[in-house]
């Protein structure tokens, strides 16, 4: 399974078109569809990621969220060996504090980080610049495409992506009852194959003390 068959004509073994048997659909549109709604749902070892690409600056409280990025996974820390507690983005406000002659948030150094505005927010701004952030979690990997042509998905859950395929092109076909279907065994796929996916956890020994 690859990017090249999966968009090829329905003559072709294996493309969107062939396995949906229906020459008409757009396979290009269809696969990207498909993608957004695996990622939306899956959650596996190989979206688990450490991002270290937000760098503090100083006098600023707010940093755009890394390409790709889906959900944390606690906690965040930086490379000074702080660390900062998660909380809900009506509570971080409540926190942040501004200098009354100028509007802006009172700098220092952040305790709690948020996420709004497509950014993680901070309940004050970095007093000190070059802290690199180390943020654990999840992440979609680059849509498929002409120089991207296999990912985890074609390579280890074939199965996810074509039934993610069909049940977008049924969506295309107004066949409702054949959504159901697929919608339904995609959603059993993606469980279980989250719960295969916690066996590699087995083993694991947690440390109270930080409790993570």
């Amino acid at each position: 399974m690859d990017f090249v068959t999966l968009t090829s004509a329905k003559t072709v073994a294996g493309s969107i078109p062939w396995f949906c048997n229906y020459a008409k659909v757009d396979p290009v549109g269809i696969l990207a569809e498909a993608q957004a709604a695996i990622y939306d749902r899956l959650r596996v070892r190989e979206m688990r990621t450490l991002d270290t690409s937000i760098v503090s600056v100083a006098g600023k409280a707010g940093y755009p969220l890394p390409a790709n990025f889906l959900d944390p996974i606690r906690p965040l820390t930086d490379n000074q060996g702080n660390r900062y507690v998660f909380k809900t983005e009506g509570e971080l406000i409540r926190r942040r504090n501004y200098d009354p002659a100028t509007g802006l948030i009172i700098q220092g150094t952040p305790a709690c980080w948020s996420i709004f505005d497509e950014a993680l927010q901070f309940d004050c701004a970095f007093q000190t610049a070059g802290w690199v952030l180390n943020l654990l979690c999840f992440k979609s990997q680059a849509p498929l495409g002409a120089t991207n042509a296999t990912n985890f998905l074609t390579n280890r859950y074939p199965h996810l992506l074509r039934r993610a395929c069909q049940m977008i092109a049924a969506d295309f076909m107004d066949d409702d009852a054949a959504f159901a279907r697929h919608q339904g065994r995609l959603e059993a796929d993606i469980e279980m194959a989250m719960a295969s996916n916690d066996l590699a956890r087995h083993g694991v020994e947690l440390d109270a003390s930080l409790g993570t």
